[in-house]
This record gives C-alpha cells, sequence and structure tokens, in this order.
C-alpha cells in the first residue's frame, strides 16, 4: 500500500486514552485543531499539487521541521520541507522538492515517499520508502542542513524478504527512532494476505537486522476495526515503554473510509499490546475535511507544555492534506490548574495586517513572567526579538516598525509562561 493507491483522509471527535504512570492514573484527549487541515498541496500543476502530506517532524532550535511527501498529477512521489513557529502555520521551502527519485534502472526510479527523519550529532537522517516500478524498498540517505540530502550508496538498506515470507513483496513505510544507542525501524510488509507491521534495529542506521519473529503487530481478529490492513505508524520512547500510534482499517480493499488511528504499548518495541478502546482518533463528520478516515503521519512529545502533538493524514474532501491534533497529559491533580493556564495568555492578531511599515501586536498575560515576542521569516530564522523581558499581567502591545525588513510573510510567536507558545502570520508590504 502505498500512496499512489491510497489517497489521504480524518475526523472530529474527542476519544479517551487511559494509561498508568508509574503510581497515577491520567487521561489522554485527543483533540483536533479546529482550522484543519494545517498543510495542503500546492497548485494545481506543481510538484506537490495532487498530494502534500506529513510524515516526520523534528523540533530543533525553536523551529519545527518537517519532511513531506508530495505528488503531482502524474503521481510521481518527491520529498519536500517545510518549517513552522507552532507547528500549525507551515512555510514550504522555495527550492522544494529536496529529495527526489533516482535515475532510470535504480531501485527508486519510479518515486519515493514517507521520510522518517532524525537529527543525531549535527546531522539529519532520513529513512524513506522507494520503488523501481515492482517493489517499495527503504532507502537512507543524510544532510548536513535537512535540505541538501546524499543518498547512501549502497541503498537500500532494508530489502525484501525471501520468498514466501511475511515482507517478499514490500518492504515500506519506515518509522525510525534512537533509543539506547540503537536505532529502531518500524515497517511495513506485504507478501501475503495482509499488510503488517515489522521491526528491525541497527547500531548504525545503515545495517540492519530484521526480528526473527516478524511481524511483530498484526491486523486484528475478524470484526474488529483494524482487522484488514495496518498502515503508517509513530512511535516515542517514555516512560520506560514505546508507544505507537498506528493507522489501519477494516472492510476490502476498495472501501477506504473506514482508516482509523489505534494506540498500542511495549515494553521491548517486539510484545504490543493494543489499547483496549481503540481507535484513539475516528473519522470526522460528514462535511469535515477529513470525513473518510485518518491515517497516522506522525507525533511528538513537547515536554515543556506537557502535551502530545500529533500531525495525521485526512481521508476525505481534503485529500492531500495533513491535519494536526494535540493530545493533553495531566494528573487529576494537575486538572484544574491546567486548563485555568489555558485561559492565561492569549496572542491577538496584528493590525493592521498587511501593513507598511508599522503594526501592533497586542498579548495578553495574566500572570508576571517572561515574555519572549520574536519575528521570523518563512524559514523559520528569527529575523529580530520585539519583547524579551519581564511582564507585569495585563494586556501589553508592541508597536512595530518593519522599515528595515522586505516585504513578504512573516510569523511573529510569543513565549510566555512555563509552557505557553503561540505564533501567527503578519504580511508587510511596501
Amino acid at each position: 500500500m502505498n500512496f499512489t493507491k491510497l489517497p489521504f483522509k480524518i475526523s472530529y471527535l474527542f476519544f479517551l486514552l487511559a494509561m498508568v504512570f508509574q503510581n497515577s492514573f491520567s487521561q489522554t484527549d485527543w483533540i483536533k485543531y479546529a482550522d484543519n487541515p494545517v498543510f495542503t498541496m500546492g497548485e494545481p500543476g506543481t510538484w506537490d499539487g495532487k498530494i502534500a502530506g506529513i510524515s516526520s517532524v523534528i523540533y530543533t532550535n525553536g523551529i519545527y521541521k518537517a519532511w513531506y511527501t508530495g505528488y503531482d498529477s502524474q503521481m510521481v512521489g518527491k520529498i519536500g520541507y517545510a518549517t513552522s513557529p507552532d507547528g500549525i502555520v507551515w512555510s514550504k521551502y522555495e527550492n522544494n522538492p529536496v529529495l527526489v527519485p533516482g535515475n532510470e534502472g535504480e531501485w527508486d526510479n519510479s518515486y519515493i515517499e514517507m521520510p522518517s527523519v532524525l537529527f543525531i550529532d549535527g546531522i539529519y537522517k532520513m529513512w524513506y520508502m522507494g520503488e523501481d516500478g515492482h517493489s517499495n524498498r527503504i532507502g537512507y540517505a543524510t544532510s548536513t542542513d535537512g535540505i541538501n540530502w546524499e543518498k547512501y550508496s549502497g541503498n537500500p538498506v532494508l530489502d525484501l524478504g525471501s520468498q514466501g515470507e511475511w515482507d517478499a513483496t514490500e518492504v515500506m513505510h519506515p518509522n525510525v527512532i534512537f533509543e539506547g544507542e540503537i536505532y529502531h525501524m518500524w515497517y511495513n510488509g506485504n507478501g501475503q494476505i495482509y499488510q503488517n507491521t515489522g521491526y528491525a534495529t541497527s547500531e548504525d542506521g545503515i545495517l540492519w537486522t530484521k526480528y526473527t519473529g516478524n511481524p511483530v503487530l498484526t491486523v486484528g481478529e475478524p470484526g474488529k476495526w483494524d482487522d484488514y490492513m495496518m498502515l503508517f505508524r509513530s512511535v516515542i520512547y517514555k516512560d520506560n515503554e514505546f508507544k505507537m500510534w498506528y493507522s489501519a482499517c477494516d472492510g476490502t480493499v476498495d472501501d477506504l473510509k473506514y482508516y482509523r488511528i489505534g494506540y498500542a504499548t511495549s515494553p521491548d518495541g517486539i510484545n504490543w499490546n493494543k489499547y483496549e478502546n481503540n481507535p484513539v482518533l475516528n473519522l470526522g463528520d460528514s462535511t469535515a475535511w477529513d470525513s473518510g478516515g485518518v491515517i497516522t503521519s506522525i507525533v511528538l512529545l513537547d515536554t515543556a507544555e506537557n502535551i502530545y502533538k500529533m500531525w495525521y493524514g485526512g481521508l476525505g474532501n481534503g485529500i492531500g492534506s495533513t491535519g494536526y491534533a494535540t493530545s493533553s497529559l495531566i494528573t487529576s491533580l494537575d486538572n484544574d490548574k491546567n486548563l485555568i493556564n489555558s485561559y492565561k495568555f492569549n496572542l491577538k492578531q496584528n493590525f493592521p495586517n498587511p501593513f507598511n511599515p508599522v503594526t501592533t501586536i497586542e498579548y495578553r498575560i495574566s500572570e508576571p513572567g517572561f515574555v519572549d515576542l520574536s519575528i521570523y521569516n518563512l524559514l523559520g530564522e528569527k529575523v529580530i526579538t520585539l519583547v524579551s523581558e519581564i511582564k507585569n499581567a495585563g494586556t501589553h502591545r508592541f508597536n512595530w516598525n518593519a522599515k528595515e525588513l522586505t516585504s513578504g510573510i512573516y510569523f511573529y510567536r510569543l513565549t510566555a509562561g512555563k509552557n505557553f507558545m503561540q505564533a501567527k502570520k503578519l504580511i508587510l508590504l511596501k
């Protein structure tokens, strides 16, 4: 299964995810962002004009960086790059795509997609799937800036299984994390009746050893919500266990409107326990952009805000787009404090907007504390810091004169308190 066979889909319901944290019980509620989708395909005729789905996000130096699969009208998959100050407002790199299919006769000459990126010791490392017109395999590439990539000369780094094995015809959809000085990969394999999830490990990210007991996560029993097909997943390691959000569906191969997102945990990355109240993220209503299904892309844990953040694909009217959802991780003793906290800070839209060259930015804080208000360009680079000091509680306004900047789209981001961050877009027209 790949993007050429699977259009994108998603929902607007809240689902409870129960988890045990040492001696306390807490609750995880996935809440979809009200203005989804947050990331969409390009204009018709462009390289990502058919599909643009984020599959990997990292947070570094105060910026969210994403790598996504784009498809043109001929369904040729390539990989692009985008940045965001808050994970919601995204700017695509102007010289996309940053990684393209190989030359004729190479293993990835038909299309490439589903990048999984890590940033380790100053190097961006990407695992991605590619096809030669017959089968999908997994390759590897590196970069010093996340934009200029060099494919590994020995690709693919994860190949097909032997004839008759569960992954004999396809290995795809890599999700890689680095934990315990080891690279861990979960991937989809196909070669028998159903597409399931396998596991592999590596010391260097290049030489991989498949687990002999693969697959480690399989479709559910007949009649279950995940009884037909497993797709993309995202794994993190927290509280001495691996946590996985995975996509699955029921129905037949022609019945794609039932893709939903489930949750599972594992002490070792091999033995998985599915959450009994799955799925945890469901379809939108009949008029929603994700009315046809939801598909996991990537989940990050924001330790500063104490929440999980998910970017996911939506199937339906928003075909080829990506949505955003968050999930709070708070104990019952902290519930009231965190609910109140969400109303303590607010960043308003600048006015006027567009502007030339002066605009006013207003924000509110209900308790004294350190405030940072900064301007970023479309690459996610900080342009100027407007406020960086302790402020009293109340409403504050900053009149910004942007006479030294050129016309264009910029972002302003407010950071305040222990865990508040919000960003908005502004437009300078000269």
